[in-house]
């Protein structure tokens, strides 16, 4: 199926926003599009769940905060009523951990209003071609909580355990003792600690408790 194919009928776009100005103008913009076409709105989540329970939406543009509150666990309830739809945040907030919220409750994107560079037609469209959208800004930030999240593992990496090592390791995960995995090893109790010394040290932890619970973030046991 070609692209022209699949939007030879105007996609149905649904729109929940409580800030009047920010519904006409959006409305607006959509209007513009031929290939898309508004096909409700509500200001309240209430009203949101009694339209998606009676009609069919191909995109449902969710702003992140209604009544001064944030609705990112409302996604997943919503998702259920249009279980087949793109929900796509349209928001003045970027926060990371709000629009981790939003992704984890089933959010398939996550759009600024101040985004000029990204016109919300073409993200819509974009949205159900690709699956996903996100504003230049939100990816970036995106970008950065994993970097971040793998550099912890990069680290540990970089100080490469010794083969004893590792075998004191494994055996701590199970749950062993010092002195039981001296006897699984065949070495003595002084040994092993100062293996777990060593073991420590490379994990930057202070002891066996914490060596172990980070040995099970980043090894395949």
């Amino acid at each position: 199926m070609t692209i022209a194919q699949k939007f030879q009928k105007p996609t149905s776009v649904f729109l929940i926003e409580d800030r009047v100005e920010d519904a006409d103008l959006i409305a607006q913009v959509i209007s513009q599009e031929s290939r898309l076409n508004l096909v409700g709105t509500a200001s309240t989540i209430r009203e949101a769940a009694k339209f998606l329970a009676q009609h069919k939406v191909q995109v449902v543009l969710f702003d992140l905060i209604l009544q001064q509150v944030e609705r990112s666990q409302d996604i997943t309830a919503l998702k259920r009523l249009a279980p087949k739809a793109k929900f796509l945040v349209l928001t003045a907030y970027e926060e990371t951990d709000r629009i981790f919220r939003a992704l984890c409750a089933g959010a398939h994107g996550y759009l600024l209003k101040s985004d000029d560079d990204h016109p919300l037609p073409a993200a819509i469209l974009e949205t159900l071609e690709y699956g996903s959208i996100f504003s230049p800004s939100v990816a970036t930030v995106l970008a950065q909580y994993f970097n971040a999240l793998g550099e912890e593992q990069r680290e540990a990496q970089s100080k490469p355990l010794t083969v004893r090592e590792e075998q004191v390791l494994r055996l701590l995960c199970r749950g062993l003792t010092n002195k039981e995995i001296a006897k699984e090893l065949e070495i003595s109790i002084s040994m092993v600690k100062k293996h777990m010394a060593g073991i420590c040290s490379k994990l930057e932890v202070e002891n066996r408790t914490e060596a172990a619970a980070k040995a099970r973030r980043w090894l395949a046991w």
